[in-house]
């Protein structure tokens, strides 16, 4: 599954010069993410994995077969079996020896460690080191035994779960009450885009992608509308057709009486902003040991080149705001390419999910935002951008 919105550049939002507001949405058949082959480092239990990774583990297709210590990511038996190694009666990692984890001690992540205080079986709330506490507020959310998290500033903390501010979750306008009104909700009297605060339009105009715009204009204008003014909509600073909202188009684009296409001669830069990712796999088991948090990152592989965001510890609302690719053509970008989210563990780095995509012909000097998920189970959803190489 997939879904893309696609948003303008501009600066000031969320504390980076890198900010997406809300200006052009689009709905793709193609470009959109899409689940791949199984293959990678150590793959979430989805269906989906990449079939583009890299890395010292990302060989490891046949372990859960394999009867011999080759390409076993997990322990050996007393026969030389190679078992998965994550279950008391038979712990371990790296083809060493099968161990049995004694008393108290439980097997994590391949190793035997004493059994904590706080765990999922034994509190309802989240646990804050040994203390099982409510999870209700910013600074100690979770639910069922999970890792406490601590909100992001402005954020709230909303049946176990940190939710982000209304202005920095939602594509439509927000209300007085925090409350998101997404774009298919929107109204003349509640008009808005990307979290802006909701403000209603005049008796005569309508609300159009979260601007009010002359019915009038609608109705009449062959070009686009800059509230009731029809303008050509041939011009970078006002484009678009059959009475769409008017667009500026972004530096690299030019307007071609359609949308902000780029000029094919243009370099871009690939910037990884934030994501959020889900708590459990789809099958419910969480991303460490005993509720732990996940410590995402980003790896996307374009045109056999690979690379990575740097990890963020400890959270399902990581933040980058990472260049990881700079310099590439128009034609790169939109032909196929990876995007995986890692979760970065001690032993073996874990793929929760990888999906492929492409920069949409009009996308370009705009952020996307797309989930990636297994049938209907989404795993995380990632805002990234396009923007114009300085070079």
């Amino acid at each position: 599954m997939c879904a893309i919105v696609v948003r303008m550049l501009i600066g000031g939002r969320q504390g980076s010069s890198l900010a997406c507001v809300v200006l052009l949405s689009l709905s793709l058949s193609s470009g959109c993410f899409e689940d791949v082959e199984a293959n990678g480092i150590s793959d979430s239990g989805g269906a989906a994995t990449s079939g583009n990774d890299t890395g010292d583990a990302d060989d490891a297709d046949d372990a859960d077969d394999a009867d011999t210590s080759v390409g076993c990511q997990g322990c050996l038996d007393a026969a030389g079996g190679c078992l998965p190694g994550d279950v008391d009666a038979a712990c371990g990692v790296l083809a060493n020896a099968c161990v049995v984890c004694e008393q108290d001690n439980v097997c994590a992540e391949g190793e035997c460690i004493p059994r904590p205080a706080c765990e999922p079986a034994s509190c309802d709330g989240c646990c804050d080191g040994d203390a099982c506490v409510a999870g209700d507020v910013t600074s100690a959310c979770g639910s069922n035994g999970s890792q406490c998290a601590t909100c992001p500033p402005g954020g709230s903390c909303s049946s176990g779960s940190c939710q982000l501010p209304c202005e920095d979750r939602c594509d439509g306008c927000c209300t007085a009450s925090d409350e998101c009104i997404e774009p298919a909700a929107l109204s003349t009297e509640q008009c808005g885009e990307q979290g802006e605060s909701c403000f209603g339009c005049d008796e005569d105009s309508e609300c159009v992608d979260g601007t009010c715009i002359s019915s009038a204009c609608l109705a009449e204008c062959d070009g686009c509308c800059d509230g009731d003014t029809c303008l050509g909509g041939l011009e970078a600073q006002a484009c678009g057709q059959d009475g769409a909202v008017c667009e500026s188009c972004a530096a690299g684009t030019m307007c071609d009486g359609t949308g902000c296409a780029p000029d094919p001669a243009s370099l871009w830069d690939l910037v990884v902003l934030n994501a959020t990712v889900a708590p459990t796999n789809a099958s419910m088991v969480d991303w460490d040991a005993f509720g732990g948090l996940p410590d995402p990152y980003v790896r996307i592989t374009i045109d056999g080149e690979t690379q990575e965001t740097a990890e963020v510890g400890d959270t399902l609302l990581p933040a980058w705001n990472e260049t990881i690719f700079d310099g590439l053509t128009v034609e790169t970008l939109q032909d196929s390419w990876s995007v995986s989210m890692v979760d970065a563990d001690a032993v073996f780095d874990e793929i929760m999910q990888t999906c492929t995509t492409t920069i949409p012909p009009y996308g370009f000097g705009y952020a996307l935002t797309a989930s990636c998920g297994d049938g209907d189970y989404v795993y995380w959803t990632l805002t990234i951008a396009t923007v114009l190489s300085s070079d």
